[in-house]
């Protein structure tokens, strides 16, 4: 994706986050994360689509293991302190939940049951001691789940979610899916609850990742805010320049 995914020092920056599949890992569609956007326009201060081959609602079924994979949480951060890629060190699988020194802030968990007839989500605050499970085998993905036994989710609600063809996905040109088979899920979750419920959120920028269980691919994305000040200034410039208009056809 090429509107807010970032690199997260892992691979081939150059390459980008399609080829972010640890060795042995299954290739194909299914386990694919592709991109991630961020719309802010009337009537809506944050909307942000996930766009991938995985199955963000109900994860994916593995036949030869007799296993589910289930989706992760989407971890955000609002005031510019995350780590992840190469910093978050430890292969996670097995390892007992680890507190969250990752500076993350919220994490949103998508569920299969509906809201008023849509797929519902559940909103987790979190500080430097909510315990997070790092269920998957690549450093750069983790953390990768809210332990819900020590954390209480403080906001519920609803989310948009299809499985459709990549021509129907109207923030798309279709250039980029190189990995896709015609089809691709859509997540979209409008975020103004978490203005709502959180003033510093948006202030600076907001920076967002999401994985899930089996860690064969990962989702980066950041959103950086047009600074208040210079604001300001382009619209001290406006008006000066107005003033000054003003005068020269007076005079």
């Amino acid at each position: 994706g090429d509107e807010i995914t970032i690199w997260d020092n892992l691979g081939d920056p150059i390459v980008g986050e399609d080829n972010q599949v640890s060795p042995g890992a299954l290739p194909g569609q299914i386990w694919d994360l592709e991109g991630m956007f961020y719309d802010v326009y009337a009537g809506h201060r944050g909307v942000l689509s996930m766009v991938g081959g995985f199955d963000f609602e109900n994860g994916v079924y593995y036949q030869p293991q007799d296993r589910w994979y289930l989706p992760g949480d989407l971890f955000i951060d609002i005031d510019g302190d995350a780590v992840y890629g190469a910093d978050v060190a430890g292969s996670g699988v097995g390892e007992p939940a680890i507190a969250n020194t990752f500076g993350w802030d919220y994490a949103i968990r998508f569920f299969t049951h509906e809201v008023n007839g849509s797929p519902g989500f559940e909103l987790y605050r979190l500080n430097e001691e909510t315990l997070l499970d790092r269920a998957t085998d690549i450093p750069g993905a983790n953390p990768w789940r809210v332990n819900d036994e020590y954390a209480e989710a403080v906001w519920s609600g609803a989310f948009d979610y299809q499985t459709v063809p990549d021509n129907d996905i109207p923030f798309l040109d279709g250039s980029w899916l190189v990995n896709g088979e015609g089809w691709h899920n859509v997540v979209q979750i409008d975020l103004g609850f978490l203005f709502d419920y959180d003033p510093l959120v948006g202030l600076d920028h907001i920076t967002f990742h999401y994985t899930y269980e089996c860690g064969n691919d990962l989702l980066m994305g950041r959103y950086i805010v047009p600074e208040p000040s210079s604001m300001v200034l382009l619209g001290l410039g406006l008006a000066g320049f107005a003033t000054f208009r003003m005068r020269k056809k007076s005079a």
